[in-house]
């Protein structure tokens, strides 16, 4: 019998939804963003665009490197019995 862990299951799906969280949010805020202005505008919008970055690297990092799905198989109750002949 195989038997699939679901902590990777549920890491992975967790791991997915933030790399769709993030993607939205770098879609709604670059074209917010301002990198022509005073410079606390050009640091502000500098600094919160390679925080996403680096969020959205760590988890495609994590993803990318996240062993395969571990998969055990069970050893059988009892062990092979031998076949005796009485002559």
């Amino acid at each position: 019998m195989l038997i699939v862990r679901k902590d990777d299951d549920f890491m992975r799906e967790r791991l997915l939804f933030c790399l769709l969280f993030i993607g939205i949010m770098l879609y709604y805020a670059i074209p917010r963003l301002q990198f022509t202005g005073s410079m606390e505008e050009v640091i502000f919008s500098i600094s919160w665009l390679m925080f996403a970055l680096l969020a959205l690297g760590g988890n495609i990092a994590t993803v990318l490197y996240m062993p395969r799905r571990t998969v055990k198989i069970r050893k059988k109750m009892h062990p092979e019995r031998k076949r005796m002949h009485n002559y």
